[in-house]
C-alpha cells in the first residue's frame, strides 16, 4: 500500500497541470486495479485444484485470457482440466460467467444493455469514453446489445419458462389490462411498430398526483402475436381468474379489438372493455378540425353525459354547417367518418362510472399511451432507423427494465456468445484447425494446375474477351 501511495504522490509532484495530474493518477490506479484483480483471479484459480482434481481432472496446461470488465481490461492465466472421455474445460472462466470466445463479462454486457436503453449509441461510446476505464466503438456497443436483446428474445419467448413455477397463481379482486402500439422509422425509410400489452392489479399513490401501478408487467414485440402470445401464457400462468373483474382498455384498433381482449380474460368473473379515452379525443379534434365549437360539446356528451340521442343532434349540426366553402369532400367524408366511430363504439365508450362495478374498484386505465414513452423516447427522433433485429432486441430491453427483470434474464441459462456471433466462431474454429494441421511431410505437391480458356467464340464474346485477359492481349 506504501509503494502505491508513494507513485501516487510521485505523480502528483512531477504533473504540470491538474488536468495532467487527474488523468495520470486516473490510468494509474485503473492499470493498479486490472493488475490486483487479475492476480485474484489466478488465486481463485489456484483454490480449484483441489476441486477438480477431486473430480477425477488432470490440469493441461495454463493458457491466458483477457475479458472487458466493469473496471476494465483485466489479463490473467488460468488452467485448463482433461479428463478422458470429457470436453476439457476453464473451470475459472465457468466459475466467472465467461463464455467461450466472449470478450465481455456478464456484467458488463449487462450494464452496457441498460445505458444503450437511455442513450444513442453514439452518445454512449463518447460517454464510455470519457468516465469508463475501457474503450468501445458505437458499432460494437450496438453489435453487443442487439446480441443482448436476441438472447432476451429466446428466453422470453421459451415454451419452457413456466414450466418450473412452483408459485401459487394469484387470485386479485380487479386485472386490468391494456394494448396499444406505436410507429418508428425503420432501415430504408420502411415502418416499423411495436405492440405492448400491459397488466396490472391496480395502483397506489408515490407523491402529489404521482401514482404507480402495482404487480406491473409489459410485454412488446415488432409481432403482434408473439406479443399476445406471452401476455396470454403469462396470464395463463400466473392467474386465476374465476372471481377476477377484468378490465381492459384500447383504442379499438387492429388488433386491439375487444375480441382479443375477451381471449386474454378468458373465464373470469366479468370482463368490461373500454375505449381509450385519448385516441376517442384526438379523433373528435381531427375529424371536426374545421368546426371547433363542436368539439367540447361532443366530448361533453359522450363522457359527462353518456347521451346517445345528443350525440347525434351535435353530429347532424355538424352535417348542417357544411355550407358554402365548409361545404368540401374531404369534411363530408370526416363527418361520416366521426358519426360510423362512435355508433361502432358506443358500447365501449360507456364510462367507468356508469358501469355498475362493484366498489373499491378504481379506474387504473388509460396508461398505455403516456407508458409508451421510454420506448418512443429510445426509438424516435434525432434521425435514428433501425433493423428489425435491432429494434426487437432493444424493445425487449426496454421492457425488461420497466419489469426489473434484466438481471433475472442475464442470470438465466442464455446461449454461449453475448460478444460473438456464431458465424465468427466457425471462422475462426477454422482457422485453427488449418494452421495446426499437421500435413504429411512425405506427399509429394503436385504443384499448381495450368488451365486454358479454348474456344471459337466470337472476339466479341464474354469468353473471348475473359481468354484474352488471362493472355496479356489487353
Amino acid at each position: 500500500m506504501d509503494t502505491i501511495i508513494n507513485d501516487l504522490v510521485a505523480i502528483l509532484k512531477g504533473s504540470t497541470d491538474n488536468i495532467s495530474k487527474e488523468k495520470q493518477l486516473g490510468a494509474y490506479i485503473q492499470e493498479t486495479v486490472k493488475k490486483l484483480v487479475g492476480e485474484a483471479f489466478e488465486r481463485f484459480d489456484d483454490s480449484l485444484i483441489p476441486i477438480m482434481k477431486e473430480k477425477g481432472y488432470q490440469i493441461e496446461k495454463k493458457l491466458p485470457r483477457t475479458i472487458v470488465t466493469t473496471f476494465g481490461e483485466v489479463s490473467t492465466t488460468r488452467r485448463r482440466y482433461v479428463k478422458p472421455d470429457q470436453t476439457p474445460i476453464y473451470p475459472l472462466d465457468e466459475a466467472m460467467g465467461w463464455q467461450k470466445y466472449g470478450r465481455y463479462s456478464l456484467l458488463l454486457v449487462r450494464n452496457l444493455s441498460e445505458f444503450a436503453a437511455k442513450v444513442p449509441y453514439r452518445t454512449g461510446e463518447l460517454a464510455i469514453r470519457l468516465f469508463a476505464p475501457f474503450t468501445i466503438s458505437h458499432q460494437k456497443l450496438n453489435q453487443l446489445v442487439n446480441q443482448a436483446g436476441q438472447e432476451l428474445k429466446k428466453q422470453q419467448t421459451s415454451a419452457e419458462r413456466y414450466i418450473e413455477l412452483k408459485q401459487p397463481k394469484r387470485t386479485p379482486k380487479v386485472l386490468y389490462i391494456e394494448g396499444d402500439g406505436f410507429i418508428f422509422k425503420g432501415k430504408n425509410n420502411k415502418k416499423l411498430e411495436g405492440h405492448r400489452f400491459q397488466v396490472c392489479e391496480g395502483s397506489i399513490e408515490i407523491g402529489k398526483n404521482r401514482k404507480q401501478r402495482i404487480y406491473s408487467k409489459e410485454f412488446v414485440s415488432l409481432d403482434r402475436q408473439t406479443a399476445l402470445k406471452e401476455m396470454t401464457e403469462y396470464l395463463g400462468n400466473t392467474y386465476d381468474l374465476s372471481e377476477t373483474v377484468v378490465l381492459s382498455n384500447s383504442d379499438g384498433g387492429s388488433g386491439y379489438e375487444k375480441a382479443v381482449f375477451e381471449e386474454l380474460a378468458g373465464v373470469c368473473k366479468r370482463h368490461e372493455f373500454f375505449l381509450d379515452a385519448y385516441h376517442v379525443n384526438r379523433k373528435v379534434k381531427e375529424r371536426l378540425g374545421w368546426l371547433n365549437e363542436l368539439q367540447a360539446p361532443l366530448m361533453e356528451a359522450i363522457w359527462k353525459k353518456y347521451d346517445y340521442n345528443k350525440v347525434q343532434v351535435l353530429m347532424d349540426t355538424a352535417e348542417s354547417c357544411l355550407v358554402e366553402e365548409l361545404d368540401t369532400v374531404r369534411n363530408q367524408e370526416h363527418v361520416r367518418k366521426l358519426r360510423n366511430y362512435l355508433d361502432r363504439h358506443w358500447e365501449a365508450l360507456c364510462p367507468f362510472y356508469q358501469r355498475n362495478l362493484p366498489t373499491g374498484i378504481s379506474k387504473t386505465l388509460g396508461t398505455c399511451e403516456s407508458n409508451h414513452r421510454q420506448y418512443t423516447y429510445r426509438m424516435k427522433g434525432q434521425g435514428k432507423y433501425w433493423t428489425k433485429e435491432g429494434a426487437e432486441g432493444m424493445l425487449r430491453i426496454i421492457a425488461s427494465l420497466k419489469n426489473q427483470e434484466l438481471d433475472e434474464w442475464f442470470l438465466s441459462d442464455l446461449s454461449p456468445s453475448l460478444s460473438l456471433p456464431e458465424k465468427s466462431k466457425r471462422e475462426q474454429a477454422a482457422v485453427r484447425v488449418a494452421t495446426s494441421k499437421k500435413w504429411n511431410k512425405g506427399e509429394a505437391h503436385i504443384g499448381a494446375y495450368q488451365v486454358k480458356i479454348v474456344g471459337r467464340e466470337k472476339s466479341s464474346t464474354g469468353m473471348s474477351k475473359l481468354a484474352r485477359s488471362f493472355s496479356g492481349q489487353y
